[in-house]
């Protein structure tokens, strides 16, 4: 072992812990995080406003698969889907984007949310494939939900939507829009153009697109909309004038109407009305908010740092008494306050004005929204961790940004929601890292469960050198997390050896349970493919502690190669019951689409194989050559497309059976250290090129496979039919332990047999006993 100083003292726990051991060990609520209703309801269009009749009847006759409103802030694409959502009906799935959702998981989170609100029909499932690190969600997420909404009529409708910038949201929307069935349509407004490639549907008219022009007001509707804004009759030429200016930018409009009300002399104010978005900030200041009383004005301002305004949270953050009254009333005056829900209890602005309200906020009272994003951070720590979060980012304040990390992050990680964890993380100076290694353990962490297995050495350096200079350690994390990280880190590589050796240290060094319960995982892994018989304890010991808490990350992959020590063993029943132990540990967390248990899936197809079920084998070998893919496992990989190899064999492929076998051994090639992967792969690699017969094929056919018998494996072989144990077997012939398992499992693959009784019957059939 590296000698790396006395170990340290435990001391208390804090929860960044649990984040830092999420990949192998975190616990995975059931539950979903919070949904704010108002980002599912569908708005109702506002009395006041004109109705758009001819785009409505564009975007319901006859709509193709997508329909995308394009346009900038302010032409009226949120009240033009309000009046849609009117025309539909109940068959409408509604959702508000807005910027917390430019991360995968918690887009899907809340599509799936809306459209379970349609379909009558829960999406569980499908969500829990959406938080799996890694997780193709076009395949594994929208191509299931697609098959159960099967034929049910539903008209989706994502506004907001250049808030995205995620590549894999985009994906799995044009994934989406490309298989969409007859029944259902999407219909996607963004002030950008979304990042699809539509010139096939645009030739095959599967998309329409509406842009600003098209929303752009006609004369006759920009003086209904002045008339109704400002509560009075407004001249043709006045209109004309207001028209041009905005060029039938409704903003622009609606603004002038709101201006309006207050103007002596229409004909001047409209004179001096530029009335482009470059002069909306001016007229806010100038002839809507100056309108308004002290107390109204800071009240928008100050609110202005809110993303929903109802009555607890603007009396909480604002110090505040009765708002939740007061807010339908100001709506009522201000048509820049708009309804979220059917109740007129919650609201939010339109984006224009709450931009310019931020903006003039900072001008005003310089430091104060930082005192308000604090307040909103205490609002929501008991009610939504993602906000709670976001705001404690926005005050600009290192140690809050590193208080979400670790009092919210954990939360966010166990549903999958990595993106924003990550930006989080990235809004943290990198000299706070380097002054606190707790820190950059949990960053290395989260970028090996995200699969940037590359990018994680410089956070373990990071953390590495502020131990060594010194800096202290949060709770009972300590060395031996940074050790354990490198442990898991090598295992993954293929690097067993090393893989073994910082496994021991962790446990050495570890402070923190969790910590020892990880570290035993890894040493148990790494044990089972060295074969060193010490490996159950160890793995024994990490499944105990892990499903006492419960650790299901820990508990599913110990179990797993409990099984598989059980397998080599011939103890086939304690074999499939920890198989089944594992399976139910995946069904019961909703764990079927993470990497993490890959293991499992490779314990289930050798149990399979041996018991003739060749197309089941094959399938589970299968499920763990793609999951253990998403972790970027060497070893899982090449042990899994070695199983493939021999599945694929004896259902007849050879020639799969040959690519397959050389994958394998290309991945073999890249592994630093394997263990006895090369050799489980020269038993395969020797069936295949002579075409060995199945395991259910007897003695007739298996004098061939004499002449690979070893002379170490004859000696052991010989030995089989007494009493002596493998240890014994061992010592008789002056082997390892180690060697012996070798051997015996080379002597198994060359008989086509499964257990030691087998093996000495079919040798006396062909006269090697």
């Amino acid at each position: 072992m590296t000698d790396l100083g006395e170990p340290s003292s435990p001391s208390r726990s804090l929860r960044l812990g649990e984040i830092a051991a999420f990949v192998t060990i975190a616990a995975t609520n059931e539950a979903d995080l919070v949904i704010l209703p108002a980002k599912i309801t569908a708005p109702h269009p506002r009395p006041s406003m004109m109705r758009r009749r001819t785009l409505v009847e564009r975007v319901v006759s006859n709509p193709p698969a997508l329909t995308l409103l394009v346009a900038p802030s302010g032409c009226g694409k949120s009240e033009l889907l309000a009046q849609v959502v009117e025309s539909l009906g109940d068959r409408v799935a509604w959702l508000s984007v807005d910027p917390y959702d430019d991360d995968p998981v918690r887009f899907w989170t809340y599509l799936l949310a809306a459209l379970e609100s349609v379909a009558g029909a829960s999406f569980d499932d499908v969500r829990r494939r959406a938080r799996a690190p890694g997780v193709p969600l076009a395949t594994s997420v929208v191509e299931p939900l697609l098959v159960r909404l099967g034929s049910t009529p539903v008209t989706m409708i994502v506004d907001d939507y250049h808030l995205v910038t995620n590549g894999l949201v985009h994906e799995s929307m044009q994934h989406l829009v490309r298989h969409v069935p007859e029944t259902m349509r999407v219909v996607l407004a963004s002030r950008t153009q979304p990042p699809f490639a539509l010139g096939r549907s645009r030739v095959r008219d599967e998309v329409a697109e509406l842009r600003a022009r098209d929303l752009a007001l006609s004369g006759d509707q920009a003086k209904q909309l002045l008339e109704s804004t400002s509560g009075r009759a407004i001249s043709e030429s006045a209109v004309a004038v207001v028209q041009e200016r905005t060029e039938g930018w409704a903003a622009g409009v609606y603004l002038a109407g709101l201006s309006l009300r207050q103007a002596d002399d229409v004909d001047a104010f409209v004179a001096s009305f530029a009335g482009d978005d470059r002069n909306v900030a001016e007229y806010l200041a100038t002839e809507v908010v100056d309108e308004l009383d002290d107390e109204t004005q800071t009240f928008l301002r100050e609110a202005s740092v809110l993303e929903e305004l109802s009555g607890p949270v603007c009396d909480h953050v604002l110090e505040r008494s009765a708002t939740g009254a007061w807010l339908p009333e100001l709506a009522l005056t201000n048509m820049l306050l708009i309804p979220t829900d059917r109740r007129n209890e919650s609201f939010r602005f339109h984006h224009i004005f709450r931009d310019w309200l931020r903006l003039d906020l900072d001008l005003r009272a310089p430091g104060r929204a930082s005192t308000l994003h604090r307040r909103a951070m205490e609002f929501y720590s008991s009610r939504d961790p993602r906000l709670a979060g976001h705001h404690a980012v926005l005050t600009g304040d290192p140690e809050l940004a590193e208080h979400a990390l670790v009092e919210w992050g954990t939360e966010l990680v166990d549903h999958g929601e990595l993106a924003t964890v990550f930006r989080w993380s990235e809004a943290l100076p990198q000299s706070r890292y380097a002054r606190d290694p707790s820190l950059a353990v949990m960053v290395g962490w989260m970028l090996i469960g995200a699969g940037r297995v590359d990018e994680v050495e410089p956070w373990l350096q990071l953390a590495e050198n502020a131990h060594a200079a010194g800096e202290s350690w949060r709770g009972e994390m300590g060395l031996g997390d940074v050790l354990n990280l490198r442990a898991y880190q090598a295992v993954l590589a293929g690097d067993i050896e090393t893989a073994a050796e910082r496994a021991h240290d962790a446990i050495s060094y570890a402070r923190w349970a969790r910590t020892r319960v990880s570290a035993n995982l890894h040493l148990g892994a790494t044990g089972y493919w060295l074969g060193d018989d010490r490996s159950s304890a160890w793995l024994a010991e990490s499944a105990s502690a892990a499903k006492a808490h419960p650790e299901p990350y820990a508990y599913i992959q110990a179990a797993a190669y409990l099984a598989l020590i059980a397998f080599d063993d011939d103890r086939y029943d304690d074999a499939t019951a920890l198989v089944g132990d594992a399976h139910a540990a995946i069904d019961e967390f909703g764990l079927h689409e993470f990497g993490q248990t890959a293991v499992a899936h490779l314990a289930a197809g050798r149990l399979a194989l041996a018991g003739g079920r060749i197309d089941a084998a094959d399938e589970s070998f299968d499920r763990a050559c793609t999951l253990a893919g998403r972790i970027h496992s060497r070893p899982l990989t090449i042990a899994a497309l070695l199983g493939r190899t021999e599945s694929v064999h004896l259902s007849g492929d050879r020639a799969a059976a040959r690519e397959l076998i050389a994958q394998a051994v290309a991945e073999l090639e890249r592994a630093p250290s394997p263990g006895l992967l090369p050799e489980f792969a020269a038993v395969v690699e020797r069936r295949i090129r002579r075409g060995a017969p199945a395991p259910a094929q007897r003695a007739s056919n298996r004098r061939e496979l004499v002449e690979d018998l070893t002379d170490r494996e004859l000696a052991v072989l010989r030995l089989l039919p007494g009493r002596l144990t493998q240890r014994e077997i061992g010592g008789a012939l002056h082997l390892s332990m180690n060697t012996v398992k070798t051997h015996t499992r080379n002597i198994f693959r060359k008989l086509s047999v499964s257990s030691r009784d087998e093996a000495v019957e079919v040798a006396r059939s062909i006269g090697l006993l």
